[in-house]
């Protein structure tokens, strides 16, 4: 565009009007033009500067930008408003090309109503895992019709302990209400027929997920679709929001956006939030495809996840991809029967075997727990707080069976426990702390679930305790004891965990004994911290 001697002089003076300053002048042609004032109009005084700026804008047939950058910077100045439009006899409302970008050629425009339908079909696969029932671990969610995926961490302690399988729960469609007043419970799903529920799983150090084969029979209602992961390739910035039960909340969604990519692509970073609990959770894009499994928090200020192109090549490899597409049955148990006293001698059959097919054992229904039959104080009439001093009696001797842990792992040496702490272990008990050996985590083990009962016991009952009593000396109790009983149950449950992790470590790779060895040391003190916060407040009501 061609300008005369008049429209130099007031487009000129517009500039210095609506950029009073030279910082403010160069912010504008930094971001409008992409260029720096000071190279393409230099001058001494702010005049001197505008007008250097129109005239380089003229040469380089840039008058157009500039007057649309002018504008975007300061759209309510009127004689940039008034030259604009004698120039170009327009509005900046017109000219929407120039004012808008694809920043990310990756991510498409979506349909709101297909995003809106993706999203709802991921919510209704979420589901907030919990061991015991109303204890939440993390979050998992569908992959196949009565198939479920959350992290290997997650579920470690029922891969480690068979016997901890029927106490494990999937709840799903644990919401809130759109006006937040109400929780909806949700329904309860429990493992099937597999061993241990468990189909196949990965390490927590290699790509730290489980499927889970969980007891849906075919078309409950309401009628849940599993998802469909895909193999995605990341790029930085693109977004990625988390459908998750942080803290064990009613299910919640975050938005954030891919912040790092490591060259394997096997783990990502992004700044999409997430808390205690969201470990197990689907990564979504912005088509809403999951597209990445949560792990939990990065070092920095990141979190991240297992991409699903790692998972699905590692099920790929193991010839499982075809069980996400059917539904599994769970299986029946059979009978071994040796027929051989049933026949004749001498035959051909007399060494066979059947295989007889048994219906299917229906679950059965939980067992009220016994209750303790305690002598109450004679003038005492809370049956709560009889209960929680037996519990209490019971966890302290407990405690004394730990000595022998602490000292293992390094967290005690003998000359820091008083004498008279441990004037019932003798030194045979004592384990030798430079031999920690295999055989030693059985045993550990087995102390730490002895005391793992009562803890969770005196934890129910406190958590009910205003259901029995609504006193002022049982509110205190509850108040007082909730988060060191709770902290130290679930303390115990990791350390079991660790335990057993630890010991396939002295056998299988001894060099990163010492880093295991570490975190269960951190797990113990915590647990001795939070069992000594139970023994200050208990001690009150024992006296």
């Amino acid at each position: 565009m061609k300008l005369s001697r008049d429209q130099i002089e007031e487009l000129t003076g517009a500039l210095i009007a609506a950029f009073c300053t030279k910082t403010s002048l160069t912010q504008m042609v930094r971001f409008s033009l992409n260029e720096n004032l000071d190279v393409i109009a230099g001058g001494t005084g702010l005049g001197e500067i505008a007008f250097n700026l129109v005239q380089w804008a003229e040469a380089q047939e840039k008058i157009e930008e500039l007057l649309i950058g002018a504008r975007k910077q300061n759209s309510g100045n009127s004689q940039l408003k008034a030259i604009s439009q004698e120039f170009m006899a327009i509005t900046l409302e017109v000219m929407p090309n120039q004012l808008e970008s694809i920043v990310l050629q990756s991510v498409n425009f979506v349909d709101i109503e297909h995003w809106l339908e993706q999203i709802s079909q991921c919510s209704q696969a979420v589901c907030r895992i919990e061991f015991p029932a109303g204890t939440a671990l993390g979050s998992g969610f569908l992959l196949g019709p009565n198939i479920v995926i959350s992290n290997y961490h997650v579920i470690a302690s029922v891969i480690d302990n068979p016997s901890f399988k029927d106490d494990l729960v999937l709840r799903f469609d644990y919401k809130t209400d759109s006006d937040s007043k109400k929780h909806h419970a949700g329904f309860e799903y429990h493992l099937a027929g597999t061993p241990n529920g468990i189909i196949t799983s990965s390490p927590t150090h290699k790509l730290d997920y489980a499927l889970l084969h969980i007891d849906i029979p075919k078309n409950t209602q309401p009628i849940r679709l599993a998802l469909k992961p895909q193999k995605h390739i990341f790029t930085h910035g693109e977004p990625l929001c988390i459908i998750q039960h942080p803290h064990g909340n009613p299910q919640k969604i975050a938005l954030g956006s891919i912040s790092q990519i490591p060259t394997t692509q096997s783990r990502i970073h992004y700044t999409t939030n997430t808390l205690e609990g969201s470990s197990g959770s689907p990564c979504v894009n912005s088509n809403g495809i999951v597209v990445a499994l949560h792990q939990g928090k990065n070092d920095g200020d990141s979190n991240k996840g297992i991409s699903f192109s790692a998972i699905l090549e590692d099920l790929r490899q193991k010839n499982l991809l075809n069980l996400l597409e059917k539904h599994i049955e769970p299986q029946r148990e059979t009978v071994d029967i040796n027929t051989k006293k049933y026949l004749r001698p001498h035959t051909e059959r007399s060494q066979t075997k059947k295989q007889i097919n048994l219906p299917e054992r229906k679950r059965p229904q939980p067992v009220p727990p016994v209750p303790l039959k305690v002598d109450l104080p004679p003038k005492s009439p809370s049956t709560v707080l009889a209960l929680a001093l037996v519990y209490y009696r019971e966890i302290k001797q407990k405690q004394m069976q730990l000595l022998p842990v602490y000292l293992l792992f390094g967290v005690d040496t003998i000359e820091e426990i008083p004498p008279e702490q441990y004037e019932n272990v003798t030194k045979s008990q004592l384990f030798d702390i430079e031999d920690i050996w295999p055989e030693h985590c059985d045993l550990t083990a087995h102390l730490l679930q002895e005391i793992t009962q009562p803890v969770q016991e005196f934890y129910d009952l406190v958590n009910d305790a205003l259901t029995r009593e609504r006193t002022t000396e049982v509110v205190q109790l509850q108040s007082s004891l909730m988060i060191p009983l709770r902290m130290s149950y679930k303390t115990l449950k990791n350390l079991i965990s660790l335990i057993y992790e630890f010991k396939e470590v002295c056998q299988t790779s001894p060099d990163d004994m010492l880093e295991q060895r570490r975190e269960i040391m951190d797990n113990l003190k915590e647990l001795r911290e939070t069992l000594e916060q139970v023994n200050t407040i208990m001690d009150v009501y024992s006296q």
